[in-house]
């Protein structure tokens, strides 16, 4: 596995579930907190990262398929969003 970065693209704290979009491009990196190596502090919606994932394989149809993320390291914070 090798370290990439991206951002923050959704993070649910009810369920400590989230995606993280790759900078150089491809399929949507899943992490899930409870297996995340580093979990604090949270990350948050819009923070940059670097995280550990399984590279990126084909599944039976033919499209790329992320693995779960095991470590997320925020590397910036993101602007503070207004509460929705």
């Amino acid at each position: 596995m090798a370290e990439r970065s991206g951002k923050i693209v959704n993070f649910n704290t009810t369920n400590r579930m989230g995606q993280i979009q790759p900078i150089d491009g491809g399929p949507v990196a899943l992490f899930y907190l409870p297996q995340v190596t580093n979990a604090e502090p949270f990350p948050k919606k819009g923070d940059t990262v670097s995280f550990d994932a399984p590279e990126v394989r084909k599944n039976k149809q033919g499209k790329s398929v992320q693995g779960n993320a095991t470590a997320v390291t925020i590397t910036e914070r993101g602007p503070d969003l207004p509460p929705e």
